[in-house]
């Protein structure tokens, strides 16, 4: 998604990218995703992050609007809001410590006791004590977005390359080309590294690129009655409401695992979703589940995304680990990389790669 959304951008913008596509589609944090859009729901706290994710959240209809029409296919974006939701004392005070600071930051959100949050959402749990709607968030059909992308990229003319990067060629402090996992070679003056939770396990990069695999485990679960409007969040899961071509479901995500690239569903983690699911929905109890997967997000230790040339090696640039909001980002990170590229702007030095000099920082998970 990340490296279609700037091979997208660029294009625009007059230059002539190449993609080089792994192909295998299941394997991508996006194909994976729950497609949400919420900067508020996300960010921890004012800062780098939250402004970039609304920048994302603002480009969004315009974007979608771009792309619908060059792909002809729909993405199924909905920005109806997303509601937060607290069933115990401690998740409460945690929900209360983010009302504050998101309304003192200046940001559209409303408070609601258990009662107007099942007048909002009749299906919730009894058990809801609170919620906090945070308006103008909300989602975007993933795959449809996937296969949109791929389509647009496509008839805008850029070229594709089937394979995966092993290594970076450089010499003499300037970027030459790749070199593919099957031998081949492609000589490129500018290569942009947006390999997603492989990306720090590329060969030849100047330095060591702190990017990690994150497995998320998902279900889908049917729901011919729709019992969502919107994304809904507890402190145990996320639901999201989606109309497939089998009927309507509701998505349930997502887990959080260091465990590199094993991509298999683990059953403690699949009950654990389900529960959540339940707990906070409990029609959900007795519906089918209809569909189980895990997805591998690019991690930083700071769950920053790395946005930006490489200070030592001239040509290469930056794009990736944004973790598990690569599609709110995407359109915003795109237009950082290619106002970069063109020289009308240097991205933030938030998201540059200059920040993990510091050796402990690039051990540490920086997780929350």
């Amino acid at each position: 998604m990340v490296g279609l959304a700037a091979a997208w951008a660029l294009s625009d913008a007059g230059l002539r990218p190449r993609v080089v596509d792994p192909g295998e589609i299941t394997d991508r944090a996006t194909w994976a995703a729950g497609g949400m859009l919420a900067p508020m729901g996300e960010a921890r706290e004012p800062g780098p992050f939250l402004h970039l994710a609304l920048s994302g959240l603002e480009r969004y209809p315009a974007f979608v609007r771009r792309l619908e029409a060059a792909s002809g296919i729909g993405v199924g974006l909905h920005l109806d809001g997303k509601l937060l939701t607290a069933t115990r004392p401690d998740d409460l005070r945690k929900l209360e410590a983010r009302r504050d600071w998101l309304l003192a930051d200046g940001h559209p959100v409303e408070w609601m006791d258990g009662e107007d949050a099942r007048r909002l959402e009749p299906s919730l749990s009894p058990h809801v004590r609170a919620g906090l709607l945070l308006e103008g968030n909300g989602r975007v059909h993933n795959r449809d977005l996937q296969r949109a992308l791929e389509t647009a990229v496509a008839v805008s003319g850029v070229a594709t390359t089937r394979g995966r990067v092993s290594a970076l060629r450089s010499r003499g402090g300037r970027v030459e080309g790749v070199t593919l996992r099957d031998g081949r070679t492609l000589d490129a003056p500018v290569v942009v590294l947006a390999a997603g939770a492989w990306s720090g396990g590329i060969e030849g990069l100047p330095r060591p690129l702190p990017v990690r695999p994150v497995k998320g485990q998902m279900l889908a679960i049917a729901s011919p009655d729709r019992p969502l409007c919107r994304v809904v969040t507890s402190p145990d899961v996320y639901l999201i409401p989606r109309e497939a071509p089998e009927g309507p479901q509701v998505l349930v995500g997502a887990t959080s695992e260091e465990a590199g690239f094993d991509r298999s569903l683990e059953p403690r983690g699949q009950a654990a979703l389900e529960d959540g699911a339940r707990d906070l929905v409990p029609q959900l109890g007795d519906a089918p589940v209809v569909e189980r997967w895990t997805g591998l997000r690019p991690g930083t230790p700071d769950d920053l995304p790395i946005v930006g040339p490489d200070p030592e090696v001239s040509g290469l640039w930056y794009l990736t680990g944004h973790y598990r909001n690569g599609i709110l980002l995407a359109p915003a990170t795109a237009h950082l990389l290619t106002e970069g590229l063109t020289g009308v702007a240097s991205p933030p030095a938030a998201f540059r790669v200059e920040r993990f000099s510091d050796p402990v920082l690039v051990r540490g998970s920086g997780r929350s």
